[in-house]
């Protein structure tokens, strides 16, 4: 499952003064989230990956997948996350992303100017 948030966000940095547009710049920006997992409530034990044609009966097509790699990856998605994260903290996590991107924005051209 994936759950992405896009924005697009402009800004202007003005004079108070003289009302002068001095820098003025569009973004879009996006904060994705992405989950793959497994879960098996049986005895992990012994459980390797391998595909199977039907549970009842062998099949030529039937195969195990038991090197170590192979078991290591059904491990990492048995252990996996399983819950996605929700809309409002992606919707924070990129609205923290813009405001410390217009942040730094604003001090660079306080110090070069």
């Amino acid at each position: 499952m994936s759950r992405t948030v896009d924005m697009t966000y402009s800004f202007k940095l003005v004079n108070t003064r003289t009302g002068e547009i001095l820098e003025t710049e569009s973004k879009t920006i996006k904060v994705s989230d992405e989950i793959h997992y497994a879960r098996y409530d049986g005895d992990t034990e012994n459980l390797v990956p391998g595909y199977w044609k039907d549970k009842k009966t062998s099949h030529p097509d039937d195969h195990i997948d038991d090197k170590s790699s192979d078991i290591k990856k059904l491990n990492a998605l048995l252990e996996a996350r399983s819950t996605i994260k929700d809309y409002n903290t992606m919707s924070t996590e990129i609205i923290n992303e813009a405001a410390d991107y217009i942040s730094n924005e604003v001090n660079d051209f306080v110090n070069e100017n």
